[in-house]
């Protein structure tokens, strides 16, 4: 029998996502989030968009949007000059597509949850960007994310604990599972596996594990059907499994993080 922590939840409520940023839950699935002509049309606007993703590639996957990870640069300005035209960027093909994930998922959240939710701000910057598309022909090492590990000169850097959110658009025919592991990233485990416990704001922005690092704990995998969203805490290391595509096929995915803020308040960014 599996664990409590390998349970899955199949209702988005306050309770679920606080069991969620406990880590008393590998993950919540809300089927049918968005429906399969919904995500073929924003595929489809996907495949023959004519954006430059000046702001866009990462590897081993692009993405439209601005990544904070990725666009973060000297000073503030670098990041928050990406924002609006990664936006604009996202417009064109939720408007083709004739719905929009973030929107939907903000909709969701305000319901449940009893605190704030919205898109995080930054005080004399304005808003994050939120709500990339990724496309994977390859997988992800295990790794984590939390971004007060990486910085504190943002609003972000503020959040005590980290969900991410991914609607999947497309899944390979054979592929495309993501594993999580029941081992939490925390000050403690920070200082096991060797890494600084002081938050601090680098250009250096590793956040891979080794698999000797999830020895001995318990995994929860699932491969999810189109128009499914799938949650989950962002401290567990996860990974991601693609490979033996065939010739056009791709896991494509709409999502964020959610950060909570010490005012319980909940924010998104990318």
């Amino acid at each position: 029998m599996p664990t409590t922590w390998q349970q899955a939840a199949h209702t988005l409520s306050a309770s679920t996502l606080q069991e969620l940023i406990d880590s008393r839950l590998a993950a919540v699935h809300i089927r049918q989030f968005a429906t399969t002509a919904e995500c073929q049309r924003l595929c489809q606007a996907l495949r023959h968009a004519a954006i430059d993703r000046r702001a866009a590639t990462t590897s081993p996957m692009t993405l439209i949007g601005s990544n904070f990870s990725n666009c973060r640069g000297p000073s503030k300005d670098d990041y928050f000059a990406t924002v609006e035209p990664a936006y604009r960027d996202l417009q064109m093909l939720t408007e083709a597509a004739g719905f929009d994930p973030l929107q939907r998922l903000l909709a969701r959240l305000s319901a449940v949850w009893p605190a704030a939710v919205g898109i995080a701000a930054e005080p004399g910057y304005g808003r994050y960007f939120a709500g990339g598309i990724k496309t994977r022909v390859q997988g992800s090492p295990l790794h984590f994310d939390y971004v007060p590990r990486f910085t504190t000169a943002y609003r972000i850097g503020q959040i005590n604990a980290q969900l991410s959110w991914n609607l999947y658009l497309e899944m390979p025919q054979n592929t495309g599972s993501t594993t999580i592991y029941d081992a939490p990233i925390n000050a403690d485990s920070l200082m096991t596996y060797g890494l600084n416990t002081d938050p601090k704001d680098s250009a250096v922005w590793d956040n891979r594990l080794t698999p000797e690092q999830v020895d001995g704990a318990a995994a929860y995998t699932f491969r999810p059907e189109v128009g499914e969203l799938v949650l989950f805490n962002t401290c567990n290391p996860h990974t991601v499994s693609v490979d033996q595509l065939t010739p056009g096929e791709w896991r494509a995915q709409a999502g964020s993080f959610i950060g909570r803020l010490a005012d319980d308040s909940l924010v998104l960014w990318s």
